[in-house]
């Protein structure tokens, strides 16, 4: 009886010891993940940041050159 007791115990704190195991792990792979997706999170802000700062510049450069097309059409008197 004493031996398959001992046996019982030595078996629960070996299966706790593998379950502490995959814990382990589990939190530890999950703070990895969480870091790599922070960073990508942040170089996807600053890709919006560039496309929105790009497309202005397009808008402010074909508003630029409509103002002279019309400038360029517009005879001048003197």
């Amino acid at each position: 009886m004493e031996l398959k007791r001992r046996a019982l115990n030595s078996l629960e704190i070996a299966l706790a010891g593998i379950g502490l195991s995959i814990l382990s792990a589990t939190i530890l792979l999950s703070y990895q993940d969480w870091k790599l997706f922070r960073q990508a999170s942040a170089e996807t802000e600053h890709t919006r940041e560039v496309l929105e700062t790009t497309e202005a510049l397009i808008g402010a450069l074909k508003d630029a050159e409509t103002g002279r097309n019309r400038t360029a059409r517009v005879p001048h008197h003197r």
